[in-house]
């Protein structure tokens, strides 16, 4: 299993930045998770649009899901690739987006996709994939995802808040990635820190931590240094471009 970090900017992008973004491989099976903005373009870099092969959102925040728009339009109007992707989303995701599709767009996004919404706790298989969905304190309609393929387990966060959520989704898994929105101060409800993360990592056992969806001007190196005093295992902050073996 490979993991792609696409784009990784948290809740709006930086100079040069992309909306979340994580492409996850295995066996030929390329699988998407999240597709904010300009992730899109981005992804093209890895992969051709017609290569997804399904598409797991995390939850309705723009710089996690805007790009399936466009999406869904380079599948029905520019037929880069067969429709009906597989699309599993959170409970509630289509009444928090259904308002953008207009006229031209409604009709490509039912073409494209074959949605599903999943519930927390919920399990699924989609290509070498077995995916188990759960609920994170985000947004009334939040999710992060534990994917599991040829013995080995990737835990993604998503976005959320503080809670025991992140520790029961990546128990004992290869690799965390897990948002990191803040610094040491900056501390809310419904985004970790870097030491958050980096300690609930510890709680889990993970063996490697990916810290991701930074504010931009955030200082990586003051999130990695905090990271660091809460988490003995490998640590990595992500960036565009950097790839996994798990």
């Amino acid at each position: 299993m490979e993991l792609t970090v696409v784009g990784c900017d948290g809740s709006w992008p930086g100079p040069g930045g992309t909306g979340s973004c994580y492409l996850v491989q295995h066996d030929g099976f390329d699988l998407v998770l999240d597709l904010g903005g300009g992730a899109l373009g981005r992804l093209q870099e890895h992969i051709a649009i017609s290569d997804i092969g399904a598409i797991a959102i995390s939850h309705p925040h723009p710089d996690h899901y805007t790009d399936l728009l466009q999406l869904s339009i380079a599948l029905h109007w520019g037929a880069h690739g067969s429709t009906a992707v597989p699309l599993f989303v959170p409970e509630g995701f289509f009444a928090h987006i259904s308002g953008a599709l207009i006229p031209g767009t409604r009709e490509a996004w039912e073409e494209a996709f074959e949605m599903r919404e999943v519930l927390d706790r919920d399990e699924f298989n989609v290509g070498p994939f077995s995916v188990l969905a759960s609920g994170t304190p985000h947004t009334d309609s939040s999710v992060g995802f534990r994917i599991s393929a040829g013995g080995r387990a990737l835990a993604y966060t998503g976005d959320t808040g503080p809670g025991e959520t992140a520790v029961e989704l990546a128990r004992g898994a290869d690799l965390l990635l897990s948002e990191a929105t803040h610094v040491d101060g900056d501390e809310l409800d419904f985004h970790l820190t870097a030491r958050q993360a980096a300690a609930y990592a510890t709680e889990a056992g993970v063996d490697r931590l990916v810290l991701t969806h930074l504010e931009p001007g955030v200082d990586p190196v003051r999130s990695l240094a905090e990271a660091r005093e809460a988490f003995a295992g490998e640590i990595t902050v992500a960036s565009p471009g950097l790839r996994f073996a798990i």
